[in-house]
């Protein structure tokens, strides 16, 4: 059957706008769509009245813009659609008016009528492609039978005013993976200020920053599975339980950082529920703070609180305190410690050594650098010698990710041993970062 281009069809592509699959191979043939978003207004597709897609990601103004890519890729089937977002800021400027649609508040990926197409999110690097929400509304929803990916964007500024005011950056209830992505300064009233995930979740070589939330302020698990991989939790608030993390489902933390987030009562860096499971590999658990209004009532569990299963394997949980510091306290309830594990302060968490390794403290928290730039696209702590951490995990097992598999990089991306054996926590001493390229462009600094 022959390719029969329409008038239409030929200007739109003259245009730049991104054409559906189907009007360009022949029956039978599937293939990726590809959306090239070519203006930063909040415009609607030229079908969103009427909720009919066409294929064509065009709004009235002969443009393809962010909001109008996605209305049209809700519709497509087949292999799915890439958005390709060059340098720039997306700013919502269409408030919610009444019920819950595309075409207002924050960016939904609604179910596919049928199969399995993914829609991927693709930005020109977290430091210049910028998703603002403009706190009208959470920035993204993935409804549950949707997959979908994001790279390379900030998303920023959403506050949650629909669906029970929960997941203010990001609301999760499919399969999701973001990579080289900032989720940062939003709001949610109730759980899940940067994102709430209650599907499957991946993040990796992320960053975590400056969210708000009654619980789990970076991020909150509703009976979700979630890896978290070479990223970095810092700088959130939560006002009641979990300034970086409240788990209440399945979590695996390998090679990241959480660092610097606050709650006013309980679980400074992570909250695990009752019943859950966290495991976390390689990790750097530090200086997080508890009960940071200073109530009378107090709270407890400045680094971790665990109410389920915490399995620790070679991670460091130090420099973690109570308002008022150096109140130091590391953590709240039992931890089960498989490798080498270090502490700084352990009075209020129980220790079960499984395996071949040791609990142990640190001899100085000067061990510890600060939170900043050392390379790679996220900010981590680096080992300061001498340090026991260094060269300092157990040898048997060595340094695994969550499928048993040695762990080739630490956080920042760089090799894994770069000694006798793999260090203690998400960084690795003395490995080189020549020659590796990163995209993302994080901001430096303390949090």
């Amino acid at each position: 059957m022959g390719i029969v281009l329409s008038a239409f069809t030929r200007t739109a592509r003259q245009l730049g706008i991104s054409i559906v699959a189907s009007l360009l191979f022949a029956p039978g043939v599937t293939a990726q769509v590809v959306f090239n978003v070519n203006s930063t207004a909040d415009q609607l597709d030229e079908n969103g009245v009427s909720g009919l897609g066409d294929g064509v990601c065009r709004t009235a103004a002969n443009t393809c813009t962010l909001r109008a890519a996605v209305f049209e890729a809700n519709r497509i089937a087949g292999a799915g659609t890439t958005i390709v977002l060059p340098a720039g800021t997306y700013l919502f400027t269409r408030g919610l008016t009444g019920g819950v649609n595309e075409n207002e508040g924050d960016l939904n990926l609604l179910n596919p009528a049928s199969g399995n197409p993914v829609i991927a999110l693709s930005g020109a690097g977290a430091a210049t492609t910028i998703i603002d929400a403009n706190q009208l509304d959470r920035v993204l929803r993935v409804a549950p039978s949707r997959t979908a990916t994001i790279s390379g964007i900030s998303l920023r500024n959403g506050h949650a005013l629909t669906d029970v005011n929960v997941g203010g950056g990001i609301l999760n209830q499919g399969t999701l993976t973001v990579s080289l992505s900032v989720v940062s300064g939003s709001t949610a009233a109730e759980i899940g200020g940067g994102i709430l995930n209650s599907g499957y979740l991946v993040l990796d070589r992320c960053t975590l920053s400056g969210n708000v939330a009654s619980n789990g302020a970076g991020l909150f698990n509703s009976f979700g599975t979630v890896h978290i991989i070479r990223s970095t939790i810092s700088g959130n608030l939560a006002n009641t339980l979990g300034g970086g993390i409240l788990n209440n489902g399945v979590m695996f933390v390998t090679s990241s950082t959480v660092s610097g987030n606050r709650s006013n009562a309980f679980a400074g860096g992570i909250m695990n529920g009752a019943s859950m499971t966290a495991v976390v590999l390689n990790s750097t658990i530090a200086f997080n703070e508890a009960n940071a209004d200073a109530d009378p009532s107090g709270g407890t569990g400045g680094g971790i609180y665990n109410n389920g299963t915490f399995n620790l394997h070679n991670s460091v949980v130090a420099g973690n305190y109570l308002a008022g510091a150096p109140d130091y306290d590391d953590c709240t309830g039992p931890l089960n410690s498989y490798g080498h594990n270090k502490f700084w302060l352990v009075s209020g968490c129980p220790i079960t050594q499984i395996g071949p390794g040791s609990a142990t403290l640190l001899a100085s928290l000067a061990e510890v650098g600060p939170l900043q730039d050392n390379g790679g696209p996220t900010l981590t702590r680096a080992l300061r010698p001498p340090s026991s951490m260094i060269d300092g995990a157990e040898a048997t097992q060595g340094c695994r990710d969550a499928n048993g598999s040695p762990l080739g990089t630490d956080q920042r991306g760089a090799p894994r041993i770069a000694g006798a054996g793999c260090d203690i926590g998400a960084f690795e001493f003395g490995a080189s970062l020549s020659g590796a390229i990163f995209a993302g462009g994080f901001e430096q600094g303390e949090p």
